[in-house]
């Protein structure tokens, strides 16, 4: 049985052998993680999302979706740790990075890097800069959410900058409105029309409403 009275040691243990366990068994550890952090150890909350994040940056193709996707509805469930997660996001972006990484990583300050937008490095121009030069490196997946976060990146724009719409607009038009992945091609498109049409863009990206929580028995 797990309670507030030993959930602090399990949660650490859980995550120490994250690093080392077999990855058929990661995805069922991060999740377990997750929900006794939550529901028992708030102090652990932050180290829940380092460990993730160090995982998939290390794990890379053999880290499921699911992880990436579980450490992503903790983020939004937990108000608090929004702007400390697009911190560790962003400064995963500052080196060499994989696909995965760079999809978590994008998919966080899309939703929250408006939070950082007072801090050095982080302003809308700057994020998105550091964001668009993974741009050629990536998978047809992670373009997909890289193009959603420049959507977002510029409905958090405010006062609007126009020369950031413009380079926005021009990678979603000129680039992506041909691309061979319709998925891609579609979104691009939709996004470009919604940016031209101001308050429409905000109310079709507002922000991630919170997950469902999942039940664990301990």
């Amino acid at each position: 049985m797990c309670d507030v009275t030993n959930a602090k040691e399990i949660v650490e243990e859980l995550l120490q052998y994250l690093d080392t366990a077999e990855f058929a068994m990661r995805e069922e550890l991060s999740l377990k993680a997750a929900i006794l952090a939550e529901k028992f150890a708030p102090q652990l909350l932050c180290r829940y999302v380092d460990v993730i994040l160090q995982l998939i940056d290390k794990a890379g193709d053999f880290v499921s979706d699911d992880i990436w996707y579980r450490v992503v509805q903790f983020v939004t469930n937990n108000e608090d740790l929004q702007s400390y997660a697009a911190t560790k996001a962003r400064e995963y972006l500052d080196k060499p990075a994989l696909h995965e990484t760079i999809q978590v990583s994008a998919y966080l300050l899309g939703e929250y890097g408006h939070l950082l937008a007072r801090r050095p490095g982080c302003s809308p121009k700057e994020l998105f800069a550091i964001i668009n030069d993974k741009l050629p490196t990536v998978s047809a997946s992670t373009v997909a959410i890289l193009l959603s976060t420049y959507a977002k990146i510029l409905m958090h724009t405010q006062p609007p900058d126009v020369g950031l719409q413009q380079q926005i607009l021009t990678i979603l038009y000129s680039r992506y409105e041909s691309y061979i992945d319709v998925e891609i091609q579609q979104r691009a498109v939709e996004y470009f029309e919604l940016s031209r049409k101001g308050p429409a863009l905000a109310d079709v990206l507002a922000e991630m409403p919170k997950f469902p929580e999942p039940s664990l028995h301990c």
